[in-house]
């Protein structure tokens, strides 16, 4: 079970639970770790320390509050303009021969919108009507430094694929533009043009006019997809591995010519299961050292530049999903950190072109309080900038969305002029 797909899908997260852990978090662990304790927690609370922003389907714009944003029609989180997917760029990648800001990127997926580029300075939208609009975008992935992300058509909640279908049966004769939108499976971000290119369609990998690839999983080797075939009396659930002859960055849909095996629930959910937290990497593992090991939560750990993430569990009660607290974990060459969905963030290492903080010790922040129905989703780090994902929750509808940017340069280091 991928940790991310869970709570998107289903939005059970207890906010109840969400302050018992706060509580658990800061005071319990201040008792087993000096080291954590309630004096330490740094918090951003200064307007200039963070800034709010909220998406829309015309962008982004800067708010008060999250509250504050202009009303939003709750939708599922599938059809919503939300941050669905952040991804962070490896250290020292130069992203462009025509930029000298050579913070790390990030790399936030807006569903039915586009990707936003997160740098330590600036924050620029890239976007393309024939791949966001009217489908789902989500998980980022990387080869060679390149983003590559999924799209597809939910058939339960979008109502234009029944236009779609019939727009191709009327031009039987030649193929229909609209078809081919939402065809593609593989999408990859020209991170120096800043223009989506498709790698793979759902045609190469032999689907059926009425299946979607909703997800899938990449160890950097073999592929693994979760296939959804949608019928009038049923719909239906299989799965394909493959692994491409040569590199998915030099072949497109025309060429593409790729040959998928069969494969299998077990097989798939077995390469998303959330595995012990005593195998998480050891970074991770020091990093939330002082949390009680009897303290039950999910993570889901992302390796910058990496592949799909990785998904754990910590403490001793599975069986209580699921109403467990979420935390996203980020892992970079110089520092990792984790963020759960209540503003809790633990920090360790050395921001980008600064010094290591408290001799590579474990820094407790809070972010700023969300109201009653928000949660913090995802987050990523560019030099000094910390950005994070909110959105409004309901079950599994997404109203307002849009992120916060927190200067860590000036809370953790003192810096003036952080961006």
């Amino acid at each position: 079970m991928n940790c991310r797909k869970f709570s998107n899908s289903y939005k059970f997260f207890n906010l109840f639970a969400l302050l018992i852990f706060s509580q658990v978090a800061f005071f319990s662990c201040a008792k087993k770790n000096q080291e954590i304790n309630s004096e330490e927690i740094i918090e951003a609370k200064s307007i200039g320390d963070h800034k709010w922003f909220a998406l829309s389907k015309n962008g982004f714009s800067e708010v008060s509050l999250p509250q504050n944003a202009d009303a939003a029609i709750k939708r599922p989180w599938t059809e919503a303009v939300r941050i669905s997917f952040m991804a962070q760029g490896e250290d020292n990648v130069l992203v462009s021969q025509t930029t000298e800001d050579k913070s790390p990127r990030i790399y936030a997926l807006v569903n039915r919108l586009g990707l936003l580029s997160f740098s330590e300075k600036t924050i620029t939208l890239f976007d393309d009507e024939t791949v966001f609009e009217n489908q789902t975008a989500d998980n980022i992935v990387f080869m060679n430094n390149t983003p590559i992300f999924s799209i597809y058509k939910n058939y339960f909640f979008n109502k234009t694929i029944e236009e779609s279908q019939l727009a191709s049966q009327e031009k039987k004769s030649s193929p229909s533009d609209v078809r081919k939108k939402y065809r593609a499976f593989l999408i990859e971000f020209d991170t120096e043009s800043g223009i989506f290119y498709p790698l793979l369609s759902c045609e190469n990998l032999g689907l059926s006019d009425q299946s979607e690839i909703t997800d899938y999983f990449w160890n950097g080797n073999q592929w693994l997809c979760s296939i959804k075939t949608s019928l009038p009396e049923k719909t239906e659930f299989s799965y394909i591995k493959f692994k491409p002859d040569t590199a998915l960055l030099s072949i497109s849909p025309e060429k593409a010519t790729i040959t998928a095996m069969p494969s299998t629930e077990s097989e798939f959910r077995s390469a998303q299961k959330p595995q012990d937290f005593s195998g998480a990497p050891e970074r991770v593992k020091r990093l939330l050292a002082s949390l009680p090991e009897t303290f039950n939560f999910y993570a889901e750990v992302k390796k910058a530049g990496g592949c799909s993430p990785e998904n754990y569990f910590h403490g001793t009660n599975e069986d209580s999903a699921p109403n467990l607290p979420l935390a996203t974990v980020q892992l970079s060459e110089s520092w990792v950190a984790c963020l759960f969905q209540d503003g809790t963030m633990y920090l360790s290492g050395a921001l980008y072109g600064r010094k290591i903080l408290k001799n590579g010790k474990t820094i407790a922040l809070r972010l700023p309080r969300l109201p009653d129905g928000y949660l913090y989703t995802d987050f990523g780090l560019s030099g000094g900038t910390l950005y994070a994902a909110w959105e409004e929750t309901s079950f599994f509808k997404t109203g307002r969305a849009g992120f916060i940017t927190v200067e860590l340069g000036k809370l953790l280091y003192g810096e003036q002029d952080a961006k």
